[in-house]
């Protein structure tokens, strides 16, 4: 039985796949990000952000009000602002790879 041996071109061809895989992923999604606040700027928590017609799961802001959310890029979307008691409010947007946009209000 041969005994398997370090091969470094193996090694060196899958760190490449690999990380090149996540830079494409990358490439095809931006990020919606911001802080949620009500009239007397405290934070609000557990308001829902989501996309309209997406599968995708939605976010929810922290108890700082804050939110973070990884959304398909090229592509124009509405972004729907949801919390029981609170109104309802969508926001359109349309970002490149990579991008970034703070909605916060």
């Amino acid at each position: 039985m041969k005994k398997k041996t370090f091969n470094p071109f193996n090694f060196f061809l899958f760190c490449f796949l690999f990380f090149t895989s996540f830079a494409t992923f990358a490439q095809g999604t931006a990020t919606v990000y911001g802080k949620i606040t009500n009239s007397d700027n405290e934070p609000l928590e557990d308001i829902s952000i989501s996309i309209l017609g997406s599968s995708q799961a939605p976010v929810y802001t922290n108890k700082k009000g804050e939110f973070s959310y990884t959304v398909p890029a090229n592509q124009q979307l509405k972004i729907i602002f949801y919390s029981l008691g609170h109104k309802q409010e969508q926001r359109s947007v349309k970002l490149s790879p990579g991008e970034k946009l703070d909605l916060s209000r």
